[in-house]
């Protein structure tokens, strides 16, 4: 008779300290079950009943060491009788639990293996339950790692309600008024993103100068207090100038987050750390796929250096290299985000024409590649990039102009004039896409769009210049590079 089986190996569970150690203690007692008294594995409970139906038993399979446990499924007394193995008061510290094993499982219908986890306090009540399924049948050992968020205790909770007490859009900032200077530097030292964020908002508000007092801070082993003294120093903005060589030196901490922050702390004082400008575009074109996959520094860069309202070169990219501009634009519109790709937009009105002519192939990448990510806002940078192009009559964007305006995708009204007053640009070079705006019209009327909205988007007026239109320009390719 078939049975569902499943075989376990160095089964390990870590408790991740609050300072995320890579490492933590294996909590599991006979966790590689190892030691085995009978059939029973040492440190464990299982359903076995001795002499009448073992569901339990050592094993030679084995992904390391000598033993693992074998689980089975039997028939005993007319029903499925399962195997279980538990242990219990493990005594747990710290926000995360991870759960890591090896297992072969063999299974008949619709059986499966189950591991659970059953967090008590210390009254023995059940406070959370987690549980994970296996499902993967092999003939040979597969790996399995899970994490599960352990239960706050209750002087844990009670802090954590603390920390978000009187907080409200019109009180924001009246419940840390009331703290001390101690007390606003301790929150800048909280684990909590949040506190962090409410202690430097009070504290650029007082008087005094704290700037000395944070860039000793950024010398801190701690990575919270770090990180809370750069909140502190893009709160004070220009105030905090001083911290500017202290922040450059920050750019290069192992803590990708730290970094970023610090990033942020020189953006936020504007002409003050201007000097560091060419170390940023530096950090925003390196890449390091394997530590940071989503390209996170690079996104915070992109704000940080080209945001129109506060990056650095928003408004203005006077005394900036060309070449460190272009390699850092040319990385930021490959950024996965569409709307750190959008801020590059301010680099496209600060550049001259000619200026911008070594961008055109990165540009029309971008138009024709939407950022993957932060779709809301990826269409941005796409139908500014599509100006450019028709702007400096590049063959590549006319049929663009018309394809980017998607009818049937969402937000098609951010989109149509835009397209429209860029194929505009083309004149008589345009006529290859009249069929196509008339096709435009109907698809419209299809959509019910109002005869109102419709005419007011004057599509045929639009036709009838380009169709009158003597002088068409001369197109460029990119391709035939000219």
């Amino acid at each position: 008779m078939k049975t569902t089986t499943c075989c376990l190996a160095f089964l390990l569970a870590l408790s991740i300290p609050p300072a995320a150690a890579q490492q933590g203690t294996n909590l599991i007692r006979n966790g590689g079950f190892e030691q085995f008294a009978g059939d029973e594995p040492v440190g464990w409970e299982t359903t076995n009943i001795p002499g009448v139906c073992i569901v339990v038993s050592p094993s030679t399979k084995k992904a390391a060491g000598k033993t693992a446990v074998e689980i089975t499924v039997k028939e005993c007394f007319g029903s499925k009788f399962p195997g279980m193995i538990t242990q219990g008061k493990i005594r747990v510290t710290g926000p995360i639990m991870r759960l890591s094993f090896s297992y072969q499982l063999s299974r008949v219908g619709q059986d499966v293996g189950y591991i659970g986890m059953d967090f008590r306090n210390a009254e023995g009540s059940t406070i959370r339950m987690c549980e994970e399924r296996l499902l993967k049948e092999s003939t040979t050992f597969a790996d399995f790692t899970a994490t599960f968020p352990v239960p706050a205790d209750a002087a844990t909770a009670e802090s954590l309600v603390a920390d978000g007490r009187g907080w409200s859009p019109r009180l924001r900032i009246a419940a840390y008024s009331r703290l001390s200077d101690a007390q606003i530097f301790a929150g800048l030292r909280s684990w909590s993103p949040v506190v962090r964020e409410r202690s430097a908002m009070e504290l650029a508000r007082r008087e005094g100068d704290p700037t000395p007092r944070l860039i000793a801070m950024l010398d801190e082993s701690d990575l919270h207090a770090r990180l809370g003294a750069c909140q502190g120093l893009i709160r004070l903005e220009a105030r905090a100038a001083p911290a500017v060589p202290a922040l450059k030196k920050t750019l290069k901490a192992e803590g990708l987050w730290l970094r970023i922050k610090a990033a942020e702390a020189l953006a936020s004082m504007g002409k003050a750390a201007m000097s560091t400008v060419p170390d940023l575009l530096t950090m925003l074109v390196a890449a390091d796929p394997e530590s940071d996959p989503r390209g996170m520094q690079q996104r915070y860069l992109c704000f940080a250096l080209f945001d129109r309202r506060g990056g650095m070169l928003g408004r203005s990219l006077e005394g900036v290299d060309r070449e460190a501009l272009y390699a850092a634009v040319r990385a930021g519109l490959g950024n996965e985000d569409g709307r750190a790709r959008g801020t590059i937009g301010s680099v496209y009105r600060n550049l001259s024409y000619e200026e911008i002519e070594p961008l055109l192939p990165a540009i029309y990448r971008a138009v024709i590649e939407p950022a993957p990510s932060g779709i809301m806002f990826a269409d941005g940078i796409r139908l500014r990039g599509l100006e450019i192009l028709a702007r400096h009559r590049i063959e590549e964007g006319l049929a663009l102009c018309v394809s980017l305006i998607a009818p049937d995708r969402w937000g098609l009204k951010n989109r149509i004039k835009p397209c429209l007053a860029s194929l505009r640009l083309y004149g008589a070079a345009a006529k290859s896409e009249i069929p196509r705006l008339r096709r435009l019209e109907k698809r419209l009327a299809a959509k019910r769009w109002k005869p109102e909205a419709i005419e007011a988007l004057g599509i045929p007026a639009l036709i009838r210049e380009i169709e009158t239109d003597e002088d068409a320009p001369v197109l460029r390719s990119l391709a035939r590079g000219r």
